[in-house]
């Protein structure tokens, strides 16, 4: 969490890569400011050297006529040569309307694109992304574009660090006319970022919280302050969810968001730490609950199958994990109603305690967290295993051995070797003899 010019901005690591930014910070007296800035840089993670991709949007202050603007996206002045890793005009880049996996509903900026990646060269030059051949700008319209690695690798990422203040601008190809400084965090490793956008503004006094995400269809939600329950809600039918809590208490509180699927078995919780400020709206997106996860049987003999089963968001691709000395990773996918199971042959695990982990990850390419494990037990096989009822030997055979066995144990009530009572209705008499015969 990071404080700039009075207001919070939140980032909440659980578990696979996604977003940056929002924040206003005063910009330079001569420009107009942006609103509504957002950069997903599509890993977030530290010591990057290619396969970067930024996906900006921003709602200029002032008209820019013309067709020679830029669009620039200057980094901090130190260390230089990191989020430009080599120079280059091989950058690939076009107007979108969305980011991959989220809602924008921008216009696509205008012009024949071009962007080049300039890197600092000591104190007062930074690495620098410029968009050019810009077309004409309105006043209040959302833009949105996207600036990708071409033919070689040349975007980047510093290492991790916290409180990194960029700075998008537009020029009329001369001069800046707008601009606005926001914050971004580089994380070290791999792992879902959420970010919370907060949103200043008078009433209510009081702050005002909201979770949205994914579940599984009509799971039940919590959310939980202080490890006191708050509210509750029911997932929709496509396993989304968006929760509001308003007149929040002002200050540092833990907020966990935890639910249980359909059949009653758990998702993955996940927890927030949040400091709220009064008169400030909270959102926290992208909560994606890990999958409920079951098994069908607690133990099985080598060979025997064990599925392996639970829900999530429909139609969501599901990587089940089994543990154990020959681990193995198994993808399906989860029907429209959100159910997935797979039925795992024991023989290549072995005999011995085993564990199954799932994790989800839409086709928009939102992952979910982990499940929790669940483990079971294979066993191994015994002298009768797979023998006829009538072998009381297990020799592989129903003959005057097994008769003997039987006429030992004529008349008993639970006998001791108990495949003598053949029709297992606690008694050695005509019937098992019936059976053998």
């Amino acid at each position: 969490m990071a404080r700039i010019s009075g207001a919070w901005y939140v980032i909440a690591p659980v578990l696979a890569a996604f977003v940056l930014v929002a924040l206003h910070q005063a910009s330079p007296a001569a420009a107009g400011t942006l609103t509504g800035v957002r950069d997903y840089l599509n890993h977030q993670l530290e010591n990057q050297t290619s396969g970067e991709r930024h996906q900006i949007f921003f709602v200029p202050a002032t008209n820019l006529p013309g067709s020679s603007n830029t669009v620039d996206l200057i980094f901090p002045d130190t260390p230089d040569g990191t989020w430009c890793a080599a120079a280059g005009n091989d950058l690939s880049v076009q107007g979108i309307s969305d980011p991959e996996g989220q809602t924008e509903s921008a216009t696509i900026l205008p012009g024949s694109l071009a962007a080049v990646c300039v890197q600092g060269s000591g104190s007062g030059s930074a690495d620098t992304i410029t968009i050019s051949h810009v077309g004409p700008l309105v006043a209040g319209t959302k833009y949105g574009v996207t600036v990708s690695d071409g033919a070689v690798a040349t975007l980047g990422t510093p290492t991790a660090g916290q409180g990194l203040i960029l700075n998008l601008r537009t020029t009329n190809g001369t001069s800046t006319v707008d601009s606005l400084q926001f914050y971004a965090s580089i994380i070290g490793s791999d792992q879902v970022v959420i970010t919370a956008t907060v949103v200043g503004g008078g009433p209510p006094a009081n702050p005002t919280v909201e979770f949205r995400g994914l579940a599984a269809p009509q799971a039940a939600i919590t959310v939980a302050r202080d490890s006191v329950q708050v509210t509750a809600a029911t997932a929709a039918d496509d396993a989304t969810f968006d929760i509001p809590l308003g007149n929040q208490p002002v200050g540092q509180h833990v907020y966990t968001v935890a639910g249980i699927d359909a059949s009653g078995h758990p998702l993955t919780e996940l927890t927030f730490a949040l400091n709220l400020a009064a008169g400030n709206t909270t959102i926290i997106t992208g909560v994606f609950l890990g999958p409920s996860i079951a098994v069908d049987k607690t133990a099985v003999k080598l060979g025997q199958p064990i599925t392996v089963f639970g829900t999530t968001a429909p139609k969501s691709l599901v990587t089940l994990s089994i543990g154990s000395v020959h681990a193995e990773s198994l993808n399906l996918q989860s029907n429209t109603s959100g159910f997935w199971s797979r039925a795992v042959d024991t023989t290549p695990l072995g005999v011995g305690s085993h564990s199954a982990q799932a994790q989800a990850m839409t086709s928009d390419n939102v992952i979910s967290a982990a499940s929790s494990s669940v483990t079971f037990a294979v066993n191994p096989l015994e002298k009768c295993d797979g023998k006829k009822s009538a072998d009381l030997n297990c020799d592989g055979g129903v003959n005057l051995t097994d008769f003997s066995i039987l006429l030992f144990f004529w008349k008993a009530t639970n006998p001791t070797n108990a495949r003598a009572d053949i029709n297992h209705d606690g008694s050695v008499n005509v019937v098992d003899f019936s059976i053998m015969l």
